[in-house]
């Protein structure tokens, strides 16, 4: 689990960053989420700090182009959980 401070680290760097950086930002979090999930092994501490990391930004990322709010992200968090490591 991510902290509050590393939350709003991520949010402040969402909010802050062109389309572009956006896509690059996605891009890297499911290279992270599909590699880690092709390994068929427990995953060390650091493999679990990045699953959060990246999870917390597609989720983030999501919601800034919906318009969703932490209630949205509450819900889209499993809904990316299962799509990538399902």
């Amino acid at each position: 689990m991510l902290s509050t401070s590393e939350q709003l680290k991520i949010q402040d760097m969402i909010e802050n960053a062109s389309t572009e950086q956006l896509r690059q930002m996605r891009s890297d979090a499911e290279v992270i989420l599909l590699t880690i999930n092709s390994d068929q092994r427990l995953w060390t501490s650091q493999e679990h700090k990045f699953v959060n990391y990246a999870v917390e930004v597609l989720t983030r990322i999501d919601a800034k182009s919906t318009g969703g709010g932490w209630w949205y992200r509450t819900k889209r968090r499993p809904q990316i959980i299962a799509m990538y490591l399902g």
